[in-house]
């Protein structure tokens, strides 16, 4: 279809067929599993910053930078329609928040996680993979109701 606007099905069928053919071992992607101390002890950090004291939790995970390397960017599906998602590839941690907070979200904050980035840096070394630095982040906020 070219430069033409695909419709918001086509677009909806190439995300699902994108991930349906990476569910069977998505979990075992590196960076999809807790398997070290430093992980877990940056995991439950991570947790007591967004979690405390909410009351039931309405969640979106928008998703994380991505590589060529398997990720979606490089997926034969999203090549397709890369052109029409436009966090494709990632944003900013500040553009996010921004985001959030002009859709009414309140108590917007985020976090580098540079203990998880740390960790799993670490990890790779231990595991013998090269050694790549991933930028992560959490951003969080809440409706109001």
């Amino acid at each position: 279809m070219g430069a033409r606007r695909q419709s918001g099905d086509v677009v909806k069928q190439q995300v699902a067929a994108h991930w349906n053919r990476r569910a069977p071992g998505f979990d075992t992607d590196f960076g999809h599993s807790v398997r070290t101390a430093a992980e877990r002890a940056a995991w439950d950090r991570i947790l007591d910053l967004v979690l405390p004291g909410r009351a039931p939790l309405d969640a979106l995970d928008a998703g994380a930078p991505v590589t060529p390397a398997g990720g979606a960017r490089g997926s034969e599906e999203y090549r397709a329609i890369g052109d029409q998602l436009p966090f494709l590839g990632g944003r900013a941690r500040e553009e996010i928040e921004k985001l959030l907070s002009a859709h009414g979200l309140v108590r917007v904050g985020s976090d580098p996680l540079a203990d998880l980035v740390a960790a799993q840096a670490q990890r790779m070394v231990d595991e013998g993979l090269e050694r790549r630095t991933h930028r992560r982040f959490v951003v969080w906020g809440d409706v109001v109701r």
